[in-house]
């Protein structure tokens, strides 16, 4: 799923009226839309509640009136209070008047400066009240100040559910939101996520969101080109069918380094992700503190100890053997972990950097002179701050993520609640999969045994970084259902449905 600017989706929606042999109106659009949203508003929420929608005098406002129509010929009560903005479009001047004029359909007219009691009055009404957000759209290119401001506060104020058409109002698509927003709990948008739903600083804003389609010329939509998707099914590689006459193998070998004194078990969880990829072999390098452990942990695992008793040392490794080499969960910092980082630097291999290797990495900067091309950093904020320097927004620590993705040839998995990809060529891959019960310790350990384990198997790097990501966030959707709870989930739950 492609993930477009206003512009380009500005462009796709005139390609679409002006289709030769289909073509559609952006009234006909408009009406599409607005019955998408109202389908999927009646799932959630009954007739039985009261429904304030707030129309601005855009074609935002013209879905707003369309959902209206809708939901009125459902039963709702339904209240639109008109915002006199500006001048309204054709599409918000057509649907006013084709408003039914009975009883279900109050409609409000408020102009710019009227007394802001009426909406206080309004407001004040039951407890099982809707607010349905449609004033502005993605069009917004300025801040909302002012009277326009004090009303999105007032309607933020309220104790109700907010829910918003497209995007909520005052918040920007793709740069950061500057002054006043509504604060949904709900977003239902049109064809596509916008970019800034997948940043932390939005969600007071998007709350939860879901996107709906709508008729958009296909072809355009295609021949258009975005650096930005979703991960969904029809870009998730296909796992290679195993051959009946097939062996261990077959489906290659994989190394885990990690796991100093006490942090064994970040070494276990990692290990046993890897089993759980298919590959044909996992040999885990780990302190000989350890070997106890990791064996009766994960007994189908290749042990190889190191010469020192508490810490990773600095040892020759036989690269050739191994198909992929995944390092970092619980290794530590010592200095003879940071020689053994420079013998892997200037190996030939596939790798998957995490936790205390990408430390490493930040505190020695030659190493990232010699990173291995094609290479995975699976970096958490702080991590990735060392990295790559502080940030004052998401939008610009994205940029920095897409500058050291190009910069080093390498792909960075940026692990947050939308976990995002970026590759060598500067594409970006956003992650919709998991569950707030996944922000426990060692979750991350199992995403990098799980991702050295398909690099093992002979998945490309951009494919296993994508298959990872998606199968390690599912898994954790699922842990978390089948625990009952997100409070009670911990990370190893996540290896049962990998």
């Amino acid at each position: 799923m492609k993930i477009f600017s206003p512009d380009q989706i500005r462009h796709i929606e005139q390609a679409t009226f002006q289709h030769k042999s289909q073509p559609i109106s952006y009234l006909e659009l408009m009406e599409e839309a607005g019955i998408e949203f109202a389908d999927s508003f009646q799932l959630n929420y009954p007739p039985e509640d009261r429904v304030i929608i707030f129309c601005g005098s855009g074609n935002n406002g013209g879905d707003g009136l369309v959902v209206a129509r809708q939901l009125a010929q459902e039963e709702y009560d339904v209240t639109v209070v008109l915002l006199e903005i500006g001048q309204p479009t054709e599409g918000r001047k057509t649907n006013l008047k084709q408003l039914p004029k009975h009883k279900k359909v109050e409609v409000i007219k408020i102009n710019k400066n009227d007394d802001l009691q009426v909406l206080e009055d309004l407001l004040k009404g039951p407890n099982n009240q809707v607010i349905i957000d449609a004033i502005f759209g993605i069009g917004l290119n300025r801040p909302i100040t002012g009277y326009w401001a004090k009303v999105i506060e007032l309607i933020n104020r309220q104790p109700f559910q907010i829910v918003a058409i497209d995007i909520p109002s005052g918040m920007y698509a793709n740069q950061p939101t500057e002054g006043t927003a509504i604060k949904a709990t709900q977003t239902y948008t049109f064809h596509s996520p916008k970019l800034n739903f997948f940043f932390p600083e939005n969600e007071e804003f998007v709350g939860n969101w879901v996107v709906l389609p709508i008729p958009l010329d296909e072809e355009t939509c295609r021949k258009t080109p975005t650096d930005y998707q979703l991960i969904a099914d029809d870009i998730l590689p296909e796992i290679p069918k195993r051959k009946i006459f097939s062996h261990k193998g077959t489906y290659g070998h994989a190394l885990l380094i990690g796991g100093q004194y006490g942090m064994a078990g970040a070494a276990l969880l990692a290990t046993r992700a890897a089993l759980r990829s298919g590959c044909g072999k996992v040999t885990v390098l780990t302190p000989s503190c350890n070997q106890v452990i990791l064996q009766l942990g994960a007994p189908e695992a290749l042990l190889l100890p190191t010469a020192s008793e508490r810490h990773l040392s600095a040892m020759t490794i036989f690269t050739g053997i191994y198909s992929a080499i995944g390092i970092g969960p619980g290794l530590g910092k010592h200095a003879d972990t940071v020689q053994l980082m420079h013998k892997l630097c200037k190996a030939n291999a596939s790798f998957v950097f995490d936790a205390d290797a990408i430390n490493i990495l930040s505190e020695n900067p030659d190493l990232l002179q010699i990173l291995p091309q094609g290479s995975i950093l699976t970096p958490h904020p702080k991590e990735f701050e060392r990295l790559a320097g502080s940030w004052n927004n998401s939008i610009e620590r994205l940029q920095k993520q897409i500058a050291f993705s190009k910069s080093h040839q390498v792909y960075v998995i940026f692990k947050n609640a939308k976990t995002t990809i970026t590759t060598p060529s500067g594409k970006v891959f956003f992650n919709n999969t998991g569950s707030p019960g996944m922000a426990k310790g060692g979750t991350g350990d199992i995403l990098t045994g799980y991702l050295t384990g398909l690099l093992a198997r002979g998945l490309s790097g951009l494919d296993a970084c994508l298959r990872a990501v998606y199968t390690h966030g599912r898994a954790g959707n699922l842990a978390a259902a089948d625990s009952r709870s997100t409070e009670s989930m911990k990370a190893g739950d996540l290896l049962d449905f990998l």
